[in-house]
Formats: C-alpha cells, structure tokens, sequence
C-alpha cells in the first residue's frame, strides 16, 4: 500500500523530468548504437535520447531525503553518473557502453512495465531493501551488465528482462528480503538453456557489477 501512495509522486516525477530532458537530447551516436545492436531491439535503440549534463540538472525524487533520515541507502542524483526516465538518458558525462547498456535495461524495463508499473516497483525495491544496489530493478540491470562485460555471445536483453519480471512476479510477497535482488537476478527457468552465468562466470559478474556500483555512484569531480 505505501509504495503504491508513494509511487504516484515518483511516476510525475519521472514524467515531468523525461519530458523537460528530451527537448535538447540527442539520439545514440552511431557508433554506440551498433555496439548496442546486437542486444537490443533496433526500435528502442532509434528511440532512446542522451541528455548530457554535469551536474545533472534532476532534484532528487519526492521523499529522497526522509528515506536518508531513515537510514536507507539512497544516492544523490545530481552526482550519479547516470539515470533513465523512460526513454531518456541523463548522463553527466560519455557513457561507456558498460554503463549505456546498464541504463538501456532500465528502457527495457520501462517498454515491458509500464511508466506507473516501473515507478511502483522501484519504491517497493528502496522500501523492501533499503539500499540502492539491492533494488530488484537494479540487481537485475548489474547482472545483465555483467554478462555483457564478460561473455563473448550477445543475448537478447528484451527476453532476459521479460523472463526476470516473469520470475519476480511469480515471487510471493513473503519471499521478500535481503536476498531478494540476488534471487531475481538469473531466473530458474533460464538455467537449463545456459542463458545464465556459470557458478565461475557469476562470481566474476559479481565482482564486475560491485566495481560498477562503486563506480555509478561516485563523482565525477573531486
């Protein structure tokens, strides 16, 4: 109940920044764009916008600073290195293309839920988990990251993102907990077709997409 209340102010927010964003953002350059090619869908690549800014002209999301009161681990965004609202990127400064395709799920995920699905499933991440890195949402960007960091065949992230959200929804509310990022993050039924990492592959994406934490969340400027 409250991260739906909660969501409501958070989906205006992402709205309101998206649109204000888009009207001096450029498309994918073409060279990031044909590195993204073979994971993404080329519609989505045609559609996404990169605003860069430095700092990022984004007041934090309704709530932020309470949340910080209240202990949860939540970074200031002006200072991230990146951030998506539906199709738009804001980013401080060049992406690698680690970091855009860790933002271009964030779009996938976006297309498959819906502005106002993804806003409430974000809240109830912070709520449940109380850090940022261990948002579902977020566990399952920094998975996918990694796999495109370290293994040599390209995959489908639309149906990588469509199978988490599959598993995630079928994960009763009571399941809930500090492992819960880590449980969404490779779906069981993808484990037999190897879509998933190896035990050796994962401890090496585990490591990756911790560095990659440090590194998202760091400034840019001493």
């Amino acid at each position: 109940m409250l991260a739906a209340l909660l969501a409501l102010p958070v989906a205006h927010y992402i709205r309101r920044h998206r649109d204000h964003l888009h009207q001096t953002a450029a498309p994918l350059s073409s060279p990031d764009k044909a590195a993204m090619a073979p994971y993404f869908q080329a519609e989505l690549l045609d559609q996404v916008r990169i605003a860069q800014r430095d700092p990022l002209p984004i007041p934090n999301p309704p709530f932020t600073r309470l949340l910080q009161q209240l202990g949860f681990d939540y970074p200031d965004l002006s200072l991230t290195a990146a951030i998506t609202f539906g199709h738009l990127i804001a980013t401080r400064a060049p992406m690698s293309h680690s970091l855009l395709f860790h933002e271009l799920v964030h779009v996938v995920q976006y297309r498959q839920l819906g502005l106002p699905a993804f806003a409430r499933h974000y809240v109830q991440g912070i709520l449940t988990h109380r850090a940022y890195e261990q948002i579902p949402l977020e566990a399952c960007a920094f998975q996918l990251e990694a796999r495109f960091q370290l293994e040599p065949k390209p995959f489908d992230s639309d149906a990588e993102v469509a199978a988490w959200l599959q598993t995630a929804s079928s994960t009763r509310p009571s399941q809930a907990g500090p492992s819960a990022a880590r449980q969404f993050s490779c779906p069981t039924e993808n484990r037999a077709t190897s879509r998933c990492p190896s035990p050796e592959l994962s401890k090496s994406a585990a490591a990756s997409a911790s560095g990659r934490i440090a590194r998202k969340l760091s400034k840019l400027r001493p």
